[in-house]
C-alpha cells in the first residue's frame, strides 16, 4: 500500500506548478500524493482545510516576500511544515533570513527531476537534502555543522541565523515577537556555547568575528 503524502506547490505560474506535480507523479512511486496548487502560501493553506500539508514546495523569492506579510499565527502555522524551496539564484544570506522555517532543501530551478524527487523523499523522511553544487552551499553546511556542535535549541538556532545575518537584538525581537531582554539572554547563552566547543581550524579563524556579532546589541 502506498504511503499518503499531502503536498502543496506554491508558485504564481501555473505551468511551473504543473511541471513539479508531474515530476512527483512520475518519479516518486512509493507514495500516494495528494497535490494542491496555489499562488500564495495563504491561499494554499486554506485549500488544506482538514489537515496541513506534509510538505510545501515553493519559490524561494515568494517565501521571502510572504514572510514580510504573514501574520504571527500564519507564520507559526507554516514554520513547522517541511519546505523545499526552488530558486534561480540562491544566497546563504537569503537562507539565513528564513531560518525560522523548516527548510529541508534549497534547489535551483534548473534542477533535474531525479534531484527534486530525492529532495521530496528526504523531506518525507524528516531529513535535509543538500545540493553539492549549490552556490553558497559551503557556508550553509558550515553553519549547520556549527549548530550541531553547539547543541543549540530551535529558538537559539533562529536567533543564531539572524545574528549571522547582522540583525540587532531589537530587530530580532521584532521579527520573532520576543522581548529584547529574552533575545539578549539567548545571545549570552550562544556566546558561552561558542566559546566552550572544540572547533574545527576553519571555525577558529572566524570565531572571533562570530563572537563579536553575538555580543553586539
Amino acid at each position: 500500500m502506498l504511503l499518503p503524502v499531502k503536498i502543496l506547490i506554491v508558485n504564481q505560474f501555473e505551468i511551473l506548478r504543473i511541471g513539479v506535480k508531474q515530476v512527483l507523479l512520475d518519479f516518486c512511486r512509493l507514495y500516494s500524493f495528494e497535490v494542491r496548487e496555489a499562488n500564495t502560501v495563504k491561499d494554499g493553506l486554506v485549500n488544506f482545510t482538514s489537515k496541513e500539508p506534509d510538505i510545501v514546495i515553493i519559490d524561494l523569492s515568494a517565501l521571502t516576500i510572504e514572510d514580510k506579510v504573514l501574520t504571527k499565527t500564519e507564520r507559526a502555522q507554516i514554520s513547522g511544515i517541511p519546505i523545499i524551496a526552488l530558486s534561480d539564484h540562491v544566497k546563504a544570506r537569503t537562507i539565513n533570513e528564513l531560518s525560522g522555517y523548516n527548510l529541508k532543501s534549497v534547489l535551483q530551478k534548473n534542477v533535474g527531476s531525479k534531484e527534486l524527487s530525492l529532495a521530496v523523499v528526504a523531506a518525507i523522511e524528516g531529513e535535509e537534502y543538500s545540493n553539492p553544487d549549490l552556490p553558497g552551499n559551503e557556508e550553509y553546511k558550515f553553519l549547520t555543522a556549527l549548530e550541531e556542535q553547539l547543541h543549540i535549541t530551535k529558538r537559539e538556532k533562529e536567533i543564531f541565523h539572524l545574528i549571522i545575518n547582522e540583525l540587532s537584538s531589537k530587530e530580532i525581537s521584532r521579527k520573532l515577537f520576543l522581548s529584547k531582554r529574552t533575545v539578549e539572554k539567548h545571545r549570552y547563552n550562544l556566546i558561552k556555547k561558542l566559546k566552550a566547543v572544540n572547533l574545527h581550524q576553519t571555525l577558529k579563524n572566524i570565531s572571533a568575528n562570530f563572537i563579536s556579532k553575538f555580543s553586539d546589541n
